[in-house]
């Protein structure tokens, strides 16, 4: 099983966040959550598809945690 990868910009977002994953588990479940643990997306993602956009345009300033299977960055949306 390959190592499992994501990478996400821009990093600070304003209207669009593009979000890549390589190796993902198929199916695996891709969630934005609020600093204080409130589910902002969520979609689930299979192994072909390597990259989803997110509209963030109307979410409150702040940062976010960006989860997928075991791994979980942090993005700041501005």
């Amino acid at each position: 099983e390959k190592p499992f990868t994501m990478s996400v910009s821009p990093n600070p977002a304003a209207n669009i966040l593009n979000v890549q994953f390589n190796g993902a588990a198929s199916p695996a479940i891709l969630g934005v959550f609020s600093m204080t643990g409130r589910q902002m997306y969520q979609s689930r993602v299979n192994g072909q598809a390597n990259q989803t956009q997110i509209d963030i345009s109307r979410w409150p300033k702040g940062i976010y945690i960006i989860s997928l299977g075991n791994i979980q960055q942090k993005v700041v949306v501005q």
